[in-house]
């Protein structure tokens, strides 16, 4: 059953993550290429000692191998799962934080804080596949689309060619307007089974079972100025049938009901350029279909494609090409949204402290050791595994990844749809740094915020291609570990230490691991020791020359004077702090902290651009709920900086079940919910909700789709009734 879900369904954009914006310059320090063996006149070598406490549950993987099947079913049984799902683990056999997950977390803070490069983003193109985005509609409407026959190529320069042919389409089934028969009827298929919302390779398989060939005889006639096949196995032309994947049911408005037939090869082929090429490659990487065809393309065989002229550059005449008829349209590079300034090979400060590959590499001067945990693994791991889905946005999702025409507030709504900046717009530029929010205060060591269930596949069962599995660690979890450092200057030793540290900031927090997008990960680190040697030239050395607060000033200091003055970095670093200040999340409690939505019941990622919403950044939401939440005693609202909030110990509560959102589609003790109502139930109006009672829905209130509504229960037998009450703003 398919759910129609409008965009009326979504007010805003979704999302556990925000982004730190880019200045149009890296801070490249003029100090000279560091040496590992002639210190600096005001070098300082040394170790730290540090600790860290999780806040919220943590996971980092470990070494084990994934079980066999993982991409099949579900795998809590399998042998050697217990093993896979396990925190990290040290040779002791101790769970540990990895040096490279500390160093990871605290590089790409001072990349963010000292206006660091930001080039080592993947140079890949962007792929877009977009009705909602005329830029791309429009790019095929006024080309025309063509089919053809990609294989290797044996003699020329090109590595690929493709050989051009004719496109005729043909129906699934017997359509009532024109009686004319179908593939399922002609192929002896069950009826629908190339309706159903599945894969190409699916639809290649149920064909395969039943018949010998691919290739077909037929004629054809303009149905609707539409090549179509006729006398399907009688006819005079002769093609290789093409199947495409099906988005969605054929029954649903504007479903998908036909195929292709490919025929008449031509005798030249036009040979792929290395560009076009790679930009197929770029787009389809991953791709499940391309998966498919790349085995039979390594074989020698051919495989088809659909491909647009460029008519503009007839000595390489192939724009673009892809695996179905509206295919991915390469758009543009990463690199093509980062300000030009940026985009350096230079050595920034985050590359001379650790290092870095690009260019000629550097090796770096600051090390970690891998951080133990200073308690039992039974104590502290969570009693069972959290099986979930981590997946999110990707770039491709421009409503959030690419800076937007000024929108409203508090939602982020655009003047019109069409003023979107896409991958296919002229002008481009990415928002910045990507950041998760640190979760507010636990109520319980093994509280999670949020955790996706696994969604539906086609044949009602799970999806458990995208699940993950892990044990996390409780909050409260204790690690302790080193770093040590050799040569660093006064300034690049403080802006190790204020990063540490958030620059003494003691309500700002850390994240690390796995699950952010969860609340998980959120961690203090502090400094319990440390052992400072001045190695520069001893004249040079005052008599605060080993004060950390000194150095932390100095990075300050040198971070200013880049950017021209006092005051000009908050712009940049408010956006970061208050993506690492746990207050917000509490502050935004009302709000969903999670992932737009995506599955066979609803598609939140298409209602947003149907409404034409933008992710604000995260300052502006916050400060809109402080204007709406915070009133002065006038009762206007109080825009004045607030005191920060001291940090809160985790303390350990009672657990109390987080309100339950049932939505059409859910299975709740095997009972499916059908009927076009979403509820709200508070789990207290039902203390036996955890015992599991079965459900079913009283629709008779005039409930619609995307409202939500409290609810009673009427009963406490097994099919127990839950009747809608009032509607919920």
């Amino acid at each position: 059953m398919t759910k129609n879900v409008t965009a009326n369904s979504v007010s805003y954009i979704p999302s556990p993550y925000n982004f730190v914006p880019l200045h149009d310059n890296v801070f490249q320090p003029d100090w000279g290429t560091p040496s590992h063996d002639c210190p600096f006149s005001d070098a300082i070598s040394g170790e730290l000692e540090i600790k860290l406490v999780a806040e919220s549950p943590i996971y980092i993987r470990g070494s084990d191998p994934k079980p066999e099947q993982l991409r099949k079913e579900d795998l809590s049984e399998k042998p050697g799962f217990e093993e896979w799902v396990d925190f990290y683990r040290d040779a002791a056999g101790k769970y540990a934080i990895p040096a490279t997950s500390l160093k990871g977390a605290i590089r790409n803070v001072i990349k963010i804080a000292a206006f660091g490069s930001i080039s080592e983003a993947d140079d890949q193109y962007i792929s877009v596949r977009d009705l909602n985005d005329k830029k791309y509609t429009n790019r095929f409407n006024n080309r025309k689309i063509q089919g053809g026959w990609l294989s290797e190529n044996m003699d020329g320069d090109s590595e690929w060619i493709i050989t051009p042919c004719k496109i005729a389409r043909v129906n699934q089934c017997k359509v009532r307007d024109n009686d004319l028969e179908g593939l399922e009827e002609f192929g002896r298929l069950r009826l629908g089974a190339l309706g159903e919302r599945t894969s190409a390779q699916e639809k290649y398989k149920c064909w395969d079972e039943k018949n010998k060939s691919r290739s077909i005889h037929f004629d054809t006639k303009d149905i609707k100025n539409t090549e179509t096949a006729i006398n399907l196995g009688k006819g005079s032309k002769f093609g290789t049938l093409v199947f495409t994947g099906q988005p969605g049911n054929r029954e649903n408005k504007g479903g998908k009901y036909r195929e292709f037939v490919f025929y008449d090869k031509e005798e030249t082929p036009i040979p792929v350029s290395e560009i076009t090429q790679k930009k197929f490659l770029d787009t389809h990487d991953g791709n499940e279909s391309w998966n498919y065809w790349r085995e039979h393309l390594k074989r020698g065989e051919s495989v088809p494609v659909f491909w647009i002229e460029d008519t503009a550059r007839p000595e390489e005449p192939i724009d673009a090409f892809g695996l179905s008829q509206l295919f991915r349209l390469p758009a543009r590079s990463v690199h093509d949204g980062i300000p030009p300034g940026r985009n350096i090979s230079s050595l920034d400060v985050a590359d001379r402290l650790f290092g870095t590959l690009r260019g000629e590499g550097f090796r770096g001067r600051v090390s970690f050791s891998a951080l133990a945990c200073i308690q039992e693994p039974e104590e502290i791991r969570f009693k069972k595994h959290i099986t979930t889905v981590l997946g999110g946005p990707k770039p491709t999702f421009y409503p959030s990844y690419l800076e937007q025409p000024k929108y409203q507030l508090p939602n982020g709504k655009l003047p019109g749809k069409d003023n979107y900046r896409t991958w296919l717009s002229p002008e481009i530029c990415i928002r910045g740094w990507k950041r998760y929010l640190v979760s507010a205060d636990v109520a319980h060591p093994e509280e999670i915020r949020y955790t996706p269930s696994i969604p539906d596949d086609k044949s009602e069962g799970k999806n458990y291609k995208v699940a993950t599995y892990f044990c996390p660690l409780k909050a409260g979890a204790t690690f302790v570990g080193k770093i040590r450092f050799h040569n660093l200057r006064r300034l690049e030793l403080g802006a190790l230490i204020w990063v540490l540290t958030w620059g003494g900031k003691a309500e700002l927090r850390h994240s690390i691991g796995m699950g952010k997008s969860l609340g998980m990960g959120r961690c203090k680190i502090s400094i319990t020791s440390e052992s400072l040697v001045w190695v520069g030239d001893p004249s040079k050395k005052s008599q605060d020359a080993l004060d950390l607060a000194r150095c932390c000033n100095d990075f300050v200091d040198q971070i200013d004077s880049f950017l021209g003055g006092k005051g000009k970095k908050d712009l940049y670093w408010k956006e970061l702090f208050a993506m690492a200040n746990p207050a917000n999340a509490e502050k935004l409690a009302g709000r969903r902290l999670e992932f737009p939505k995506l599955s066979q019941y609803e598609n939140e990622f298409r209602d947003i651009k149907s409404a034409g919403l933008a992710l604000p950044r995260i300052t502006e939401i916050v400060d809109h709920y402080l204007v709406e939440n915070r009133k002065t005693e006038s009762g206007k609202p109080a825009l004045s900086e607030l005191p920060p909030e001291a940090p809160k110990k985790i303390v350990e509560k009672p657990f109390v079940p987080p309100p339950r959102i049932l939505r059409v589609g859910d299975i709740v003790e095997g009972v499916l919910i059908e009927k076009s109502a979403r509820l709200f139930l508070r789990p207290k109006d039902h203390p036996e909700w955890e015992g599991g009672t079965g459900i079913r829905l009283d629709n008779e209130k005039g409930a619609v789709v995307g409202d939500r509504w409290q609810a009673k229960v009427d009963g406490t037998h097994p099919n127990c009734l839950f009747t809608l009450l009032k509607k919920i703003s």
